[in-house]
């Protein structure tokens, strides 16, 4: 038995900036082998023609800090505009979609194009121990009446026996938010105030919500219930964080 999934309409101007699905499986790209594999059997090859080794670093503290950096073991595919990316490494794949953003079904269509073609190349049941979706927004609101607007208000506190002493230049509010309905199911929230002026608010709205719950792929169909569950569940955090999201000039 599953939650019912809400319906709502879509905003007309939706401030996503960037959309990710994760997933991380066991014993997949371990080996380099298994990253060359996969890329040459790729049937998207020619659409993400751009790759690039994953770089890790390092910091050595001593006399002379130093910043090292080394190739680690994964890849980078993108685009030719670099706005969609696939990030591989090991156990885990995920799609970065940075373009402009229109529907779930457009960009879920670009995921399972990937996924697909990893089915055909490794031609086996895939384990899988957590999926992820993240939604990155990004909008501005006046500061002096947020709270009109949205639910997240920094609250450090600026004001000492009715003297003001001081402005809040950026904030900070982070969560970790479990379903009620399906303890496996969990978003992890931040949110980040940036001061444009004394009258305005840049806000990034970070929702990257996972479903933890092992289960096996033979093809991206047995992961599409997982996810509009995952989609349904940030939605509810994004909504229900506007007192109306709907009236908001930006979103119009």
């Amino acid at each position: 038995m599953m939650e019912n999934i809400s319906t709502r309409k879509k905003l007309p101007k939706a401030p996503i900036k960037e959309v990710s699905i994760g997933i991380s499986m066991n014993g997949l790209f371990n080996a380099p082998e298994d990253l060359d594999m996969f890329y040459n059997n790729f049937s998207l090859k020619d659409k993400y023609s751009n790759r690039e080794p994953l770089k890790s670093i390092t910091f050595e503290v001593g006399a002379e800090p130093k910043v090292i950096e080394n190739a680690s073991q994964g890849s980078l595919l993108s685009n030719s505009t670099k706005d969609e990316i696939i990030h591989i490494e090991s156990n885990r794949l995920m799609f970065i979609d940075r373009t402009i953003y229109s529907d779930f079904d457009t960009f879920w269509g670009k995921f399972t194009n990937i996924t697909d073609s990893l089915c055909e190349t490794f031609k086996k049941e895939i384990e899988i121990f957590d999926i992820s979706l993240r939604y990155v927004n990004n909008f501005s609101l006046p500061i002096s009446n947020l709270h009109d607007y949205f639910r997240i208000l920094p609250m450090i506190a600026t004001v000492e026996n009715e003297d003001c002493f001081a402005n809040t230049a950026n904030y900070l509010a982070a969560a970790n938010i479990i379903s009620s309905f399906d303890g496996s199911v969990q978003a992890n929230v931040k949110t980040f105030f940036n001061a444009l002026s004394q009258n305005k608010l840049n806000i990034v709205f970070d929702i990257d919500a996972h479903d933890i719950k092992p289960c096996k792929m033979c093809s991206s169909k047995d992961l599409e219930g997982r996810l509009l569950f995952l989609k349904d569940f940030k939605n509810k955090i994004f909504f229900s964080n506007f007192v109306d999201a709907y009236e908001i000039e930006d979103f119009k």
